[in-house]
């Protein structure tokens, strides 16, 4: 299940897909969290709370998000969705 900012920013993707879905493709992508230096310095409750809704419970990276949005863009058909995290 998606967390609620995940929620927010990938409704809209949905929505103007929907309506536009014959002349564009809108490709959104809502990773869970990734393992930055901010993150990384956290104490370890803290990085433990951003863990806990982690389906993969682990982070993600930087690569994988790259790599996420790569897929999206060359892609051609169809709605994606890809959990990260």
């Amino acid at each position: 299940m998606a967390q609620p900012v995940q929620y927010a920013c990938l409704r809209p993707g949905r929505r103007q897909a929907s309506a536009l879905i014959r002349e564009i493709r809108i490709n959104a992508v809502a990773p869970g969290a990734i393992a930055t230096p901010m993150v990384l310095n956290l104490p370890r409750a803290g990085q433990d709370m951003l863990m806990a809704p982690q389906p993969l419970h682990r982070f993600g990276t930087s690569e994988e998000v790259a790599e996420a949005v790569l897929w999206a863009h060359v892609g051609q058909v169809g709605v994606h969705l890809l959990a990260l995290g």
